[in-house]
């Protein structure tokens, strides 16, 4: 087992001394397929479906027989990829979460790449590489952070949603930030398959580049459902076999022959001497297609599974003349080495907050093997529940759900993962469990959701939320919102307080009071402004500066003559908005209330003021808003001022009676009803 792993020890360290000569530094060309099974190629042990431009890349490389996909499924793995955080730690933890947009395939939570994440490609571009991506994206939709040439590519080409890309016979892709129509598709014909033109690209790319140092990332779509291709090849006549057989072994030979012909064009340029080679694919096999091509081969699970078979696959890196030829590796690693090892090889600085380890550098000799074996690599999933899996040296431990006990196997001697040992090795178990909570960073846009746990909805704001005051009569909505939700399911918490700003809610320390019983999946619904507007040093000192940016003002307040600094309206919201997702809670923005205060027919707004500025930050902070502002005000406009006099306020133009409150708590709920995607909508309790 130690022979190839020093064979590949010692070619990594040749190839570090051969790159500190060269001037100039390798091409990178990083090929992953979608759902292809660990043993779907030659290479691998398949016995049917013929691969061999992969096996002969295999055998002018090197063969990882451990590598391990950065999670089960599309998007988180090529999150963990891209980032080099493991999933959980990386943006993108799953296809679906919470917040986010609605994706071009019409789902919606899907989550983009946020813009404080740093790729491979922005670090390579650093040390000058053109960068290009042809195939699926899936961490961006059009017009957010996420999209490619926000993300550090220079050119891509391709699909940006991974639901449209489900099929090979698209209506349209896109070039950039610009749609490619393909009209011989429209009305559902197929006419024009996509990896023709994915192909095609890729060769135009190394084309036009072939003379200064590139990185092509090439994340095709083959073999993915729906199994469709433009022609069956040799396997149009297998009539014993089913047709998504014939269709899933043609995509699988049309994907070896199409990696030829780029490894081919490297050849025609002379660049294969200068350029690495990767292939793998994004996650196992969808289908294990049991007992016609053993996809899974002797690991359990598939696409989905946290098992062997759902995320261990394989992976071939070649480089001429640096890696030995047919030299094969039994290292543990994941997607999460890629950016560190890539980074080494540009000699570009990685960002420290990653997760995976330089391997070049460790194989250079400098250090033992040891802690690359003995390591700990960690993944959650967060479909089907919440599910977990950590491996350290030959131990793996796997969870279900957050509230199911933890399995243990021995892969040394139980690849398959037939026999649970968690009994056996009490202690082993518990330490890998232990890094799995240490590993776990709640993430607001895919908390933990405990079956039979009620969730906290915690309100803070002003007096309109909780009145506090000895007059029965009056009310904040937040003292009257519990009827509108389903009590077995939440616990509404009011932790507003009157008289309180945007400012003074936080200096005085309410907000760390409040935040200390949030937890991850609660919800936090925020409401400020009545306050802000008034005097900022003097008399009540609760007033914060107009507007959204990051200007702050530092001047002695009259009640003590100490300096104080006071910042905007929109800068507070950012601190309560950043802290409670910190805490993997979902925070909710809502404008103020309106007042019962009339200008020209009309109940005053805040457009253009405070529910403006509440607007703008929740759209940057990409969380979720509710107008209620406006809401409430075009209710208000049709009772009219004397009526609200009569029924909905009492003695000032800013505090309710209960029934109008009921009013307002009524309006927070229909809001939360209309939030695209939003969790809490589930849990309410109005009529239909």
């Amino acid at each position: 087992m130690r022979i190839t792993y020093l064979l590949f020890l010692g070619s990594l360290f040749l190839l570090t001394s051969v790159q500190k000569e060269e001037a100039d530094p390798p091409n990178i060309i990083f090929i992953m397929v979608d759902d292809l099974g660990y043993a779907d190629l030659g290479c691998y042990g398949q016995q049917v479906i013929q691969t061999p431009r992969i096996d002969a890349l295999a055998a002018e490389g090197i063969r990882f027989t451990q590598c391990y996909a950065g999670s089960t499924v599309c998007a988180p793995s090529r999150s963990v990829l891209i980032t080099g955080q493991h999933t959980g730690h990386t943006t993108v933890r799953g296809n679906m979460g919470i917040g986010g947009v609605i994706g071009l395939g019409g789902a919606a939570g899907r989550i983009p790449l946020q813009a404080q994440d740093t790729t491979i490609a922005e670090l390579l571009k650093t040390a000058g590489y053109t960068t290009g991506m042809i195939g699926k994206w899936g961490l961006g939709e059009p017009a957010t952070t996420g999209m490619p040439d926000q993300q550090g590519f220079d050119y891509f080409y391709g699909y940006l949603n991974q639901r449209r890309a489900h099929t090979y016979f698209p209506d349209y892709v896109w070039r950039n930030d610009q749609r490619v129509e393909f009209p011989e598709n429209e009305n559902s014909r197929h006419n024009d398959y996509i990896q023709n033109h994915f192909l095609a690209e890729s060769l135009d790319f190394i084309e036009r580049h072939h003379k200064e140092p590139f990185f092509l990332y090439l994340p095709y779509t083959l073999p993915h459902d729906e199994y469709e291709i433009d022609h069956q090849g040799r396997f149009a006549d297998s009539t014993h076999w089913t047709e998504p057989e014939r269709t899933y072994a043609a995509m699988v030979e049309r994907m070896d022959r199409d990696v030829g012909r780029v490894l081919d064009q490297l050849d025609k340029y002379g660049l294969a001497e200068n350029t690495m080679v990767f292939f793998c694919s994004d996650n196992g096999a969808a289908q294990r297609w049991d007992g016609r091509f053993d996809s899974s081969g002797p690991l359990r699970g598939r696409k989905r599974d946290l098992y062997e078979g759902g995320i261990r696959v394989p992976m071939i890196v070649r480089f001429p003349g640096q890696i030995a030829a047919g030299s094969s590796s039994d290292l543990p690693w994941t997607f999460a080495d890629v950016l560190p090892t890539l980074c080494a090889i540009a000699n570009v600085k990685p960002p420290v907050n990653i997760d995976g380890s330089n391997l070049w550098g460790h194989f250079m000799g400098q250090v033992s093997e040891a802690p690359l074996y003995d390591r700990t690599l960690y993944w959650e999933f967060h479909e089907r529940g919440f599910q977990q899996a950590v491996r350290k040296s030959n131990y793996k431990a796997i969870r279900l759900g957050p509230d199911q006990a933890w399995e243990l196997y021995n892969l040394y001697n139980d690849p398959g993962e037939e026999e649970n040992i968690a009994e056996k090795f009490p202690l082993i178990t518990k330490e890998l469990s232990g890094e799995a909570t240490k590993e776990h960073v709640p993430s607001h846009f895919f908390p933990i959701l405990r079956e039979g746990v009620r969730r906290k909805v915690v309100l803070i704001g002003d007096s309109t939320v909780k009145n506090g005051s000895k007059d029965e009569d009056l009310c904040g909505w937040g003292e009257v919102l519990t009827p509108f939700f389903d009590t077995t399911k939440v616990e509404i918490i009011n932790q507003a307080r009157g008289g309180r700003s945007s400012k003074t809610y936080l200096k005085e320390g309410l907000w760390a009071e409040t935040l200390a019983m949030v937890g991850e999946g609660d919800f936090v619904i925020m409401q400020f402004g009545h306050n802000d507007g008034g005097p900022i040093f003097t008399q009540k000192e609760r007033g914060s500066l107009l507007g959204t940016g990051e200007g702050f003002q530092i001047e002695k307040l009259s009640s003590t003559d100490q300096a104080d600094t006071v910042h905007t309206y929109g800068w507070y919201l950012r601190q309560y908005i950043r802290d409670t997702k910190a805490k993997g809670a979902i925070p909710i923005v809502c404008s103020m209330v309106p007042r019962n205060r009339w200008v020209d027919g009309a109940v005053e707004r805040t457009a253009d003021s405070y529910g403006g500025w509440a607007a703008q930050v929740a759209r940057e902070e990409q969380t979720y808003f509710i107008d209620l502002n406006e809401n409430v005000a075009a209710i208000y406009d049709t009772i009219g001022e004397e009526q609200l006099w009569k029924q909905y306020f009492k003695e000032d133009h800013t505090h309710t009676t209960c029934y109008g409150a009921e009013l307002n708590a009524k309006s927070v709920a229909l809001g939360l009803r209309e939030l695209p995607y939003c969790p809490l909508a589930t849990f309410l309790n109005l009529p239909k």
